[in-house]
């Protein structure tokens, strides 16, 4: 249908397609968003979920479908021209790094006394800063493999296995 517009396709997809279907919950994930800031239909994209947002009143329907728009932009940067109302639709979260009451529940996973996970959690964030993604990895990477010794050695030569080794 290319004489339509990106965002009536688009939305005529979901809408005819999609959530016509599959019957369970259809949650769109659009990571990046930063870069679609320098596409020529960013704005029409942003206005075709703004669109689909408000549209759950005359089509309940479209309660199924739902985004997740993950980047580094405020909700004020995605539409540009200064004619349409700005994306004003749903809900900022600010994701910030692990401390170490938040990342201590990860040593469920790796079987250690009560004691220790505080001092495990304590050590890997001395590497990873809290990072969420370089802390799971590194959680994971200890209980797919567990430690024999758990001692802050022992955890740094997995860390430095994990991420400084071949």
């Amino acid at each position: 249908q290319p004489d339509h517009s990106f965002a009536h396709r688009f939305t005529r997809y979901l809408r005819e397609v999609a959530l016509v279907e599959r019957r369970e919950r259809i949650v769109v994930f659009v990571d990046e968003i930063d870069t679609t800031l320098r596409l020529d239909f960013t704005d029409d994209f942003f206005a075709a979920i703004r669109f689909l947002y408000q549209n759950r009143a005359a089509d309940p329907n479209l309660a199924r479908l739902s985004f997740v728009l993950i980047g580094v932009a405020t909700p004020g940067d995605l539409i540009k021209d200064g004619a349409r109302t700005p994306f004003n639709v749903g809900q900022r979260v600010e994701l910030t790094d692990f401390t170490v009451d938040e990342a201590e529940p990860l040593t469920e996973f790796l079987g250690v006394p009560r004691p220790l996970a505080r001092d495990l959690i304590a050590w890997i964030l001395a590497w990873t800063g809290g990072h969420p993604y370089l802390t799971l990895r590194v959680v994971r990477s200890l209980a797919e493999r567990p430690l024999t010794n758990w001692t802050r050695a022992a955890v740094d030569a997995r860390i430095s296995e994990l991420f400084f080794g071949p």
